[in-house]
């Protein structure tokens, strides 16, 4: 009796067990049926002209070739380094270095209908403009200072720059003999020492250049009291000094020589033969764009060796001497 009753017991379950994989097997090739069904709704992503992005360029040589535009930063009021002429137009001799570099960069890049786009900036701005990516050459040349190099890299030197200085003619000759000399070529022992005398003074010089980081350090050497006051520019440096506002204004002693040659009161002004210090002057590129800076380079040592770069320099500054010929001599680079 035991054997009859589990034969159908035994055969529910194999019932009950088919049943199952049917099912299971009928759910598996629904699943299967609807990602097919999916692939073939769903198109693969095709490559399209509206789908394909430009490559940002990282470079300032790279945005120069995207755009066909060349951006020059410059100062009015450098002269003669860059100014406005009664055009309103870009001058200067660093001005007509930086023309010769987008000459250059026509032929370096194919780009015979380059556009030169021309950038004013006040003498703050000019390295910012370039770190920032607003200007691609600035050519509002200046001191190539390790300082400023931690903004911006520098092209070879192309003027041997120094810090000069400007007062009037009617300043008082113990001054003169201190700036000129370094002490008063006759001193009774009842007048004031030197250190008092530069004490007593003013001197004016633009905030973040060559000349104010000098007088800071001189000021601070010599435990001077003198003051040193900001000026919003080189020509507002030269008008404290005619105003009687400052004793006397420290700057390239290159832009004195001019001022004191074709400003409306220059002769009322005197720039002291002594050269304070000595730097080079560069035009600024990009950090980390030695592909346009390679250009620069090139460029200007292409310059010298033809002789246009002597021509170019006296054309602004006069006969060059010889210890400034040795100068471009040493900075040009062999190709």
């Amino acid at each position: 009796m035991q054997g009859m009753s589990a034969s159908p017991k035994w055969q529910r379950r194999v019932q009950a067990v088919a049943i199952a994989s049917a099912f299971g097997a009928t759910m598996l090739a629904f699943a299967n049926t609807a990602l097919a069904v999916e692939a073939t709704i769903t198109p693969t992503p095709v490559a399209t002209s509206e789908n394909e992005v430009t490559p940002v360029p990282t470079t300032g040589l790279e945005r120069v070739r995207a755009t066909a535009t060349i951006r020059l930063g410059y100062v009015d009021g450098a002269k003669p380094f860059s100014y406005q002429d009664d055009g309103g137009k870009p001058a200067g001799y660093s001005v007509e270095l930086c023309q010769h570099v987008a000459t250059a960069l026509k032929t370096e890049l194919a780009l015979p209908d380059l556009k030169v786009e021309w950038i004013e900036q006040s003498f703050d701005q000019r390295l910012t403009a370039v770190q920032d990516g607003n200007v691609d050459v600035q050519c509002a040349a200046g001191a190539a200072t390790l300082v400023d190099r931690e903004q911006v890299s520098f092209s070879i030197p192309v003027f041997p720059g120094s810090v000069g200085v400007v007062l009037r003619k009617d300043a008082p000759s113990r001054l003169k003999d201190l700036l000129e000399d370094g002490e008063p070529r006759f001193q009774p022992i009842w007048r004031a020492s030197p250190a008092q005398v530069l004490g007593e003074k003013t001197f004016a010089a633009v905030p973040g250049g060559a000349a104010e980081s000098f007088l800071n350090e001189r000021k601070a050497s010599l435990r001077l009291a003198s003051k040193v006051v900001p000026v919003a520019d080189f020509a507002a440096g030269v008008e404290a000094v005619i105003l009687h506002k400052a004793d006397a204004f420290f700057a390239d002693r290159a832009l004195l020589l001019d001022a004191a040659q074709n400003h409306p009161a220059g002769h009322d002004l005197v720039v002291l033969d002594r050269k304070f210090t000595h730097q080079p002057v560069a035009l600024g590129v990009p950090r980390d764009d030695e592909g346009l800076r390679l250009v620069v380079d090139r460029t200007l040592s292409r310059m010298y060796r033809s002789g246009e770069l002597q021509k170019t320099y006296e054309a602004y500054f006069g006969q060059a001497d010889d210890s400034t010929l040795t100068f471009f001599r040493l900075s040009v680079l062999p190709e």
